[in-house]
């Protein structure tokens, strides 16, 4: 679990959303993960959601992987359904962006066409260790649950 403060995140692949394979790339790879979240603003909360696909699970260790923590350059990743975003800002500096279905309890979801009004932050300052231990919660959700 990732901490910084009052701010704790956990990210967990859970198993497919459909158990069988109807033959579609994405309703084939639709994957739940459940996010636990802390905070000082909403206290607890944990959520569960097809929020990613198998191979955006790969990207995002891609992503973690290539991430340079002494860098300023900002970057983000995000993913086909908007739950959840990452976004480097620098230094170690990470936020977790999360909407819709990952929004604290209580919070509603506001959009326009043009932008997302709603997006809920939680920040952290990572090192390596944070970073390599989310690659490996990744990999090893991934590993029991392959593209297919």
């Amino acid at each position: 679990m990732w901490k910084y403060r009052e701010n704790r995140f956990d990210l967990k692949v859970i198993g497919y959303q459909f158990c069988d394979a109807p033959g579609d790339r994405f309703d084939d790879n639709w994957l739940i993960v459940r996010i636990k979240v802390q905070d000082e603003k909403n206290g607890n909360w944990e959520k569960e959601d097809p929020a990613l696909l198998t191979f955006e699970v790969k990207e995002l260790i891609d992503w973690f992987e290539n991430l340079d923590l002494e860098s300023n350059e900002e970057k983000d990743i995000s993913f086909t359904e908007p739950n959840l975003e990452f976004l480097y800002m620098g230094k170690g500096h990470i936020q977790v962006l999360l909407d819709l279905e990952f929004l604290p309890p209580g919070l509603r979801a506001e959009w326009t066409y043009e932008k997302n009004l709603s997006a809920y932050s939680v920040d952290f300052l990572l090192n390596k260790n944070d970073i390599d231990w989310m690659v490996e919660r990744l990999k090893s959700g991934i590993a029991q649950f392959h593209e297919r």
